[in-house]
C-alpha cells in the first residue's frame, strides 16, 4: 500500500485589543538575547552555556519560529543523537538508546524547571503540550539523577513556556490536514498594571484517522490485513502561568491539563484486529505554586505541587485461536490512576571564592490505583476482578557544589539520596570538571575560548507502577 504523506494547511491571525503589543525597548531586546544563552536545567540554577557541567543544547525561540516545527518531538529530532522511537505510543531515543516498552521513562521532562511525569508509566508524553506554548527548549544530554532523581538517565529536557513580558499579545489560529485532521489554538498573554505576568493557552484537535494495511494480518479471517476506520482520536489541552517579580524575589502559579481519547489500529497486545474498540481515554493534570526569595545570604526556593494521571483502557479479545478479526467476545478492562503530592525546599548561595553551593530536600506522596478485569461483549458491563491501591512516600536529599580551581577550570560535585519503603534506597552521584580551551592559538584572548568537560556519573531509575516487580535499573557513564 502506498504511503500517504500528510498535508497541513494553517491559517493564523493576531486577535488583539487592549493588549496590543508595543515596540520593545532596546534593553528588553538585550534581555531576550541574553536569555537565549542561559540554561537552568543543567544545575537547577541559571548559568551560561559555557559554565554548565554538561553537554547542553538550546533550541531558541527564533529556531522554533523559522523552521516551523509542528510538535515538540519534531523540534527535538533535529538535534544530533535524538530520533523517533515511537511504536504504538509516542517516544524519543537519545544517543542510540530507546528501551522498548519504557514509555520514555529514561528521559525527564521539565516545564519551566518543574519535573513532570506520572508514576504509572514513569514518563511524560511531550505531545501533551502545544509547541506554540513553548518559547525555547533546553536539552541536557546524559544522566541527571544526581539532581533530579529517578528518570533522568538519558537526558533532561526543560520546556520553557512563553511569558507576558516577552510576548504580550493574543493569538488565534487553526490547522486542517489530511486524514480528517483539524486543530484550533488560542492564547493570551500580557503584564497587568500591578506587575503580574500572565500567559494562558487552550487547544483542541480531532482526527478521523487513516486506513492501514498490516502484512502480518493478511488473511481472510482478519479482513486481509486492512484496518479500516479505526484510527480516530481527539484531545484538548490547557496551560497557564502567572508570576510576579518582587523586591526580593518572585512567586508563581502554574497549571497544565490535557485529555485525549484515541484508538489503536495496530491491534497491540494481541487484541482483535480491525476494530475501533481498542480505546484509551486519558487525562493528565499538574499544578505548581512556588516562591523564590533572597534570604540568609542566598536564594531560597520553595514549591508545592500536584500531578495526577488517569487512563481507562478497553482491550478487545475473542476466544478463537487465531483470533477472528472484528469479533469481540470480551474486553480486558485495565484502568490506571495515580496522584502525587509533593513539596521541595532548596537553597543556593554563591561565595566570594567563586564557589556556588546548592542543596535541598523533597518530600512526595504517591498514590496509585489499578483496576484490571474482564467484561462480556464489546462494551463494559461494570465488573472487574482486581483492584490494587499501592501508596508510598518518597524522601530525597540533594546537593551540588561548584568549585573553581583557578586556571584548571571548575569542579562540580553532586549527589542525591532517595528513600522509599517499597523500592530500594538509591544514591546517585556526579563528578564533573569544566575548563576553558583555546580554539585558535595558545595566546588567544578568553573571548575566543570554548569549554571542555569531563564527567563521571552514577545514576538510577526506580520502577514505575507497571514495572514495580522489577529491580531498579542503574546506569553508569564515563564521558571524556
Amino acid at each position: 500500500m502506498r504511503k500517504q504523506l500528510p498535508v497541513y494547511l494553517m491559517s493564523s491571525s493576531s486577535v488583539l485589543a487592549a493588549l496590543t503589543a508595543k515596540p520593545a525597548p532596546a534593553a528588553d531586546t538585550l534581555d531576550f538575547v541574553e536569555q537565549e544563552t542561559q540554561v537552568f536545567a543543567a544545575s537547577r540554577y541559571v548559568q551560561t552555556l559555557a559554565q554548565t557541567p554538561a553537554n547542553v543544547t538550546i533550541i531558541s525561540a527564533d529556531e522554533l519560529r523559522r523552521f516551523g516545527f509542528r510538535t515538540i518531538s519534531e523540534a527535538l529530532q533535529t538535534l544530533p543523537g535524538v530520533y523517533d522511537a515511537a511504536s504504538q505510543w509516542p517516544g524519543l531515543g537519545f544517543r542510540g538508546v530507546a528501551i522498548p516498552g519504557d514509555f520514555g521513562s529514561r528521559i525527564l521532562y521539565l516545564i519551566n524547571g518543574m519535573p513532570i511525569y506520572e508514576p504509572t508509566y514513569g514518563g511524560f508524553f511531550i505531545e501533551h503540550l502545544d509547541i506554540a506554548t513553548i518559547m525555547r527548549i533546553e536539552v541536557v544530554r546524559g544522566p541527571g539523577s544526581a539532581l533530579y532523581g529517578s528518570g533522568a538517565v538519558l537526558a533532561v529536557v526543560n520546556l520553557v513556556t512563553r511569558t507576558g513580558h516577552d510576548y504580550p499579545n493574543a493569538r488565534l489560529w487553526g490547522e486542517a490536514g489530511s486524514h480528517g485532521f483539524r486543530k484550533g489554538y488560542a492564547s493570551i498573554s500580557g503584564v497587568s498594571a500591578s506587575g503580574v505576568d500572565g500567559f494562558a493557552s487552550v487547544s483542541a484537535n480531532e482526527r478521523d484517522g487513516r486506513d492501514f494495511y498490516l502484512r502480518e494480518y493478511d488473511s481472510p479471517l482478519t479482513n486481509n490485513g486492512l484496518s479500516i476506520g479505526n484510527d480516530a482520536g481527539d484531545g484538548s489541552r490547557f496551560f497557564g502561568r502567572l508570576s510576579r517579580q518582587m523586591s526580593r524575589g518572585q512567586t508563581w502559579l502554574q497549571a497544565h491539563y490535557v485529555e485525549q481519547d484515541r484508538s489503536d489500529l495496530l491491534a497491540s497486545y494481541s487484541t482483535v484486529f480491525n476494530t475501533d474498540r481498542l480505546r484509551l481515554d486519558e487525562w493528565f493534570a499538574s499544578v505548581e505554586a512556588g516562591t523564590q526569595q533572597y534570604l540568609f545570604g542566598g536564594q531560597v526556593t520553595a514549591r508545592g505541587y500536584y500531578q495526577g494521571f488517569s487512563e481507562t483502557g478497553d482491550y478487545p479479545y475473542n476466544r478463537n485461536v487465531p483470533q477472528t478479526g472484528g469479533l469481540i467476545q470480551f474486553l480486558d478492562a485495565t484502568d490506571f490512576r495515580s496522584d502525587q503530592f509533593g513539596a521541595e525546599l532548596r537553597y543556593e548561595r554563591g561565595f566570594a571564592s567563586g564557589s556556588r553551593l546548592l542543596g535541598g530536600l523533597e518530600v512526595k506522596r504517591i498514590e496509585t490505583h489499578h483496576v484490571d478485569g474482564e467484561t462480556s461483549g464489546p462494551f463494559r458491563d461494570g465488573t472487574v476482578d482486581v483492584d490494587r491501591r499501592p501508596r508510598y512516600n518518597l524522601y530525597s536529599l540533594f546537593f551540588q557544589d561548584e568549585i573553581p580551581v583557578g586556571a584548571s577550570g571548575t569542579l562540580f560535585l553532586g549527589g542525591r539520596y532517595n528513600s522509599t519503603k517499597i523500592f530500594r534506597r538509591r544514591f546517585a552521584r556526579a563528578l564533573a570538571r569544566a575548563w576553558p580551551t583555546s580554539t585558535n592559538f595558545p595566546n588567544s584572548p578568553p573571548a575566543s575560548w570554548s569549554t571542555a568537560r569531563r564527567f563521571v556519573r552514577r545514576q538510577f531509575t526506580s520502577p514505575c507502577f507497571r514495572t514495580a516487580n522489577r529491580q531498579p535499573t542503574r546506569y553508569g557513564e564515563i564521558r571524556i
